[in-house]
């Protein structure tokens, strides 16, 4: 569950997004809270989604503009000083949500490639995925969705397909926690 930030109670908030409240419970439930063994674990995963992001921004540079430039984006992404203090000093959502977002990009990088239900379904399912690890995934993906339709010359009709399964699908993902955080707040709060 969730604490509230506030002084004034002590009930639940929708103020944060839910993957990394549950990540780290797991971690808690698995070393003890607030444990040496929870931290490493934390930061070993922070570390981990970093590198990743640096691989994916080589994928992503080198789709878009070759080889050099891939590596390139990768190598900056991997020495940049903000991204090693946070993945080393910072227990928070930050790497997931670096993560969540090159995610998008390849995610969409691949639907394009081959509009399809199924691709529409799973690219859908990791928007709403990615959306309870940050809500700002909601307008990286519909300004990707508009870059996709965009550049799919020849089979636009197939990619607004499978952009709206996406869409379906996204929604029917994040729906519950949004309808949750509208009953704990006794207002609409999408995610």
């Amino acid at each position: 569950g969730y604490g509230s930030p506030y002084s004034l109670d002590g009930g639940p908030t929708t103020k944060g997004c839910p993957v990394f409240p549950f990540y780290l419970s797991l971690l808690f439930r698995l070393f003890g809270i607030y444990s040496q063994g929870a931290a490493a674990a934390l930061l070993v995963t922070d570390s981990l989604l970093l590198v990743l992001c640096a691989l994916f921004a080589y994928v992503l540079g080198k789709h878009f503009f070759g080889h050099a430039v891939g590596l390139t984006a990768a190598i900056l992404l991997a020495v940049d000083p903000s991204a090693i203090w946070y993945s080393t000093n910072c227990t928070w959502d930050c790497a997931f949500a670096a993560f969540a977002m090159v995610s998008l990009l390849v995610v969409f990088v691949w639907l394009k490639a081959r509009p399809t239900w199924r691709r529409g379904a799973v690219a859908g399912l990791l928007i709403g995925i990615a959306a309870h690890v940050r809500v700002l995934a909601l307008p990286v993906a519909a300004a990707a969705g508009i870059w996709m339709v965009c550049r799919s010359k020849g089979r636009r009709l197939q990619a607004l397909k499978s952009l709206a399964i996406a869409v379906a699908t996204c929604t029917l993902t994040v729906t519950p926690w949004s309808v949750r955080n509208s009953l704990v707040e006794g207002n609409l709060v999408i995610v």
